[in-house]
């Protein structure tokens, strides 16, 4: 096969599904006590938790990414526990193909490790109570790989075997698409980056990265590290996946609040939000990786095959904006016994598992982003992923920025933010920038006590962008006299205190009457500097909102804010918590974008009431959803929660016969 990028978005038919799981760090019962961690004593039960999830959503396959059980090789326990775990996972009917991990088998032979390194003995051992160190099988139309990640870079002779048959099933499947199933990723930062606990040794990853891209492997998976990340290196997606039992705490470093300790997350390791496993979707061209976090109640739509997804190139749902760095690592300070000798510089990719989860397609991100070559690449990669980016810059860019995003097919819009008083000003270097940027291009106006409105106080903490619904008549007048000439659109901001479906409703109605594009930012904070206002049900509620207006308007819409602000200015929830865990918003925006993601824009038929609730009645095609939003907490009859275990939140239900939907009438 050839090196050239392989067609990320999914195409065709699903033709398969893949269940993996990784870590499950099985024990004895009556080791369980013996545990350090209280996430520990519960792998066994999180574990049996997630093979129940997954043998309901019965797979075509299921995949364990290694640690299959605690205790290593070298522990007098390890044949008892290992023939444990091969009982707990007998009855639910399906064969599990393991790839093995350093708890199988031995840590890999580094220059330090925390446990016995692997040996001939081990690998044997291995081999004789559970599976061939090595292997492949099939999966719909994909061949995947599996090798024993502790052998390379051994010197065992186990090593060379493996490689051989490595290299020689590649050469034989030349022809077919391929993953490859490995317990330790192939690298955690960078493809050069020296040797690590969490990595596999530098001379041997040389090796496979060479072959990984010869061979245009479509997929790498790996575990060992408890937690999500995910990579692009030419045609290779690289999937780093959770864990079903416990965290990994040494990266909780990458968050910037320490975890709840006092409330049982143990310095983030019980971090429950986190645990998970993964299923993968084939098609006839791509595939998709859907991460469910096991130990969260399911929420509305998670029975139905999700579509909400960026890859999937969804339109009609909100995006958001980030405030909050999304692609430049951190360092995780000197700790063993994972990494006591080396500084890391890891990236947080929960940001990224959010977006995908909520279906935020669109990012609205500062232009200068641009400049930086981490965010940079991270944009091509995300772009390839279905993402698209509106950038946005105070005054007019530079060409040579403009120029660079022209060259990124995947940002898709270009807003510029300028101080209304002096707008005339501006007329020739708009024209300027239209010479090179031909995409969807908007003007927003600064906000603060000192723009072009009157009547403002004399000072202010509010410094924003964007145009009022009060404002149409001075945006038509100039639309008529400089916009329509330079085809400009308009950004506009919908205030604290606005509501969101009539107010932007009426700024959709603008731009179609004068046939122009039209973003809409949706605060989620309140007016206070220094106070919360808004309460997480508030902000639920006016996140679903947004969604029914993005999905049933032409408007762009973009949720501000993606995580909560809990100090500087404005403080108020958003969409994920500063661990980067979905709060009750994201999990709603996530149910309601599922729900409607089989169609790119539904028809918004009528908002009426049902005792305090608000309720949307939606038309997608043939059928009809309705979402009802309470405003006392008191939900109607006959709707279901959104968010599970949240029975005072926004809710939905769904019509399918014209009967059902008559006999509705009368409650009304």
């Amino acid at each position: 096969m050839t090196d050239t990028p392989l067609e990320r978005r999914p195409r065709g038919a699903c033709l398969a599904r893949l269940a993996i799981l990784a870590d499950t760090h099985i024990r004895l019962p009556e080791d369980l006590p013996r545990a350090q961690w209280t996430a520990n004593k519960l792998a066994n039960d999180r574990s049996l938790r997630a093979l129940e999830q997954i043998a309901a959503a019965r797979p075509d396959c299921v995949l364990h990414m290694g640690d299959v059980v605690n205790p290593v090789p070298s522990d007098p326990s390890y044949p008892a526990v290992s023939r444990f775990a091969a009982g707990l996972m007998a009855p639910y009917g399906f064969e599990i193909q393991v790839a093995p991990g350093n708890h199988d088998v031995g840590d890999k032979l580094a220059f330090v490790t925390p446990a016995h390194g692997i040996s001939e003995d081990s690998v044997a051992l291995f081999e004789k109570l559970v599976r061939p160190n090595w292997s492949a099988f099939d999966v719909g139309p994909v061949r995947t790989l599996i090798i024993n990640a502790s052998l390379i870079g051994s010197g065992l002779p186990q090593e060379a075997a493996q490689w051989e048959w490595l290299e020689g099933e590649l050469a034989a499947s030349s022809d077919r698409r391929l993953f490859l199933a490995t317990h330790y990723p192939v690298f955690m930062s960078r493809p050069d980056e020296g040797s690590l606990y969490d990595n596999i040794e530098p001379d041997g990853r040389a090796r496979l990265l060479a072959l990984l891209k010869h061979h245009a492997v479509e997929a790498v998976f790996a575990g060992h590290v408890h937690n999500f990340f995910h990579h692009i290196l030419g045609p290779t997606e690289f999937h780093v996946l959770p864990s079903p039992s416990f965290v990994r705490q040494d990266y909780a470093e990458l968050a910037p609040v320490a975890p709840d300790t006092a409330g049982g997350m143990e310095g983030g390791r019980n971090d429950t939000a986190k645990l998970g496993w993964a299923m993968v979707e084939i098609f006839e061209q791509g595939h998709v990786v859907h991460i469910h976090r096991s130990e969260q109640p399911q929420d509305a739509g998670q029975t139905r095959p999700a579509r909400n997804a960026p890859k999937f190139h969804p339109e009609g749902q909100p995006g958001v904006h980030l405030r909050h760095a999304w692609a430049e690592p951190d360092t995780i300070p000197l700790n063993g016994p994972i990494e006591p000798f080396t500084r890391r510089r890891q990236r947080n990719d929960y940001p990224l598992l959010a977006l995908q989860e909520m279906g935020a397609r669109d990012v609205h991100i500062p232009l200068s982003d641009l400049d930086d070559p981490l965010y940079l690449q991270r944009v091509i990669d995300l772009g390839s992923l279905g993402f698209r980016f509106t950038c946005f810059s105070l005054g007019v860019p530079a060409p040579a920025l403009a120029e660079k995003a022209t060259a990124l097919p995947c940002v898709s819009a270009l807003e510029v933010i300028l101080p209304w008083r002096t707008i005339a000003d501006f007329t020739a270097p708009l024209a300027d920038l239209r010479e090179v940027w031909d995409r969807t291009l908007t003007v927003a106006c600064t906000v603060s006590a000192s723009d072009h409105r009157e009547g403002g106080s004399e000072t202010s903490y509010q410094v924003a962008f964007g145009f009022d619904h009060s404002e149409f008549d001075l945006l038509t007048q100039f639309h008529e006299q400089t916009g329509a000439a330079l085809n400009l659109g308009y950004s506009f901001r919908l205030g604290e205190s606005q509501d969101v479906l009539s107010h932007g409703r009426d700024i959709a109605g603008f731009a179609e009457r004068l046939q122009l594009p039209a973003f809409m930012h949706v605060t989620l904070g309140g007016n206070h500097p220094g106070q919360i206002q808004r309460s997480e049900a508030q902000v639920t509620a006016r996140v679903v909102e947004a969604a029914v207006l993005a999905k049933t308007t032409g408007l762009k819409v973009f949720l501000d804010r993606f995580t909560d602000t809990d100090r500087s200015y404005f403080p108020g929830f958003g969409l994920c918590d500063r661990l980067w865990n979905p709060r009750l918003p994201g999990r709603a925006l996530a149910a309601v974008t599922r729900l409607l993601a089989d169609q790119p824009a539904a028809e918004l038929l009528s908002t009426d009431r049902i005792g305090t609730a608000r309720v949307c009645r939606l038309s997608l095609g043939d059928r009809i959803v309705e979402f009802a939003l309470p405003s006392d907490g008191d939900m109607p009859d006959g709707f279901a929660p959104l968010v599970a275990d949240a029975p005072g939140l926004p809710g939905w239900r769904g019509l399918d016969t014209p009967a059902e939907i008559t006999s509705l009438e009368a409650t009304k």
